[in-house]
């Protein structure tokens, strides 16, 4: 992965090449020793990396034969949860549904009752929701579920006092 990338697991395999004219001697990441087998200017590496959830920052330090040491820090976020789906304003039905959902990778889709919702990102990061209800939708409990562009999934069900039934509806 780049620096900054978001990474949709909990662990991610870091591979690379470091380069020195007075040859690479030693090499540490995320503080544990690389076996550098032969000290040469070019020296590549692959190493597997556990991640925690959100900001994670992995240091690849290599040093010559002189002892001069330079060091890399490889910031990487790790997003491995739903979507945050928060339903603000009560829906007065049949009537259009609004919600706001957040995910740091991007919410790709959110689906009310197996209905797609309209989806309007806004400049902050959030997502506008809105997705109508029609009086058929009614019959069973409205459910939810939204997904990242990694595939991590939140599901619910609507909170029954976020629904008003219209006074005229039939």
């Amino acid at each position: 992965p780049a620096p900054g990338d978001t990474i949709g697991a909990g662990e991610v395999t870091l591979a690379g090449m470091v380069r020195d004219d007075a040859f690479i001697a030693a090499l540490t990441i995320d503080g544990e020793p690389f076996d550098v087998k032969v000290c040469a200017p070019e020296v590549s590496f692959e190493k597997y990396i556990p991640l925690r959830p959100m900001q994670n920052s992995v240091r690849v330090e290599a040093t010559d034969l002189t002892g001069k040491t330079t060091s890399m820090d490889i910031p990487l976020v790790c997003d491995v949860d739903g979507p945050l789906v928060s339903f603000d304003t009560p829906l007065v039905a049949p009537g259009i549904l609004r919600a706001v959902a957040f995910d740091p990778a991007g919410v790709e889709a959110l689906r009310i009752s197996g209905k797609e919702a309209a989806l309007s990102p806004a400049a902050d990061g959030t997502v506008a929701v809105s997705v109508e209800i029609a009086r058929e939708d009614l019959t069973a409990p409205l459910t939810f579920e939204c997904a990242d562009r990694f595939g991590n999934v939140t599901r619910g069900t609507l909170p029954l006092d976020m629904l008003v039934l219209n006074p005229h509806m039939p």
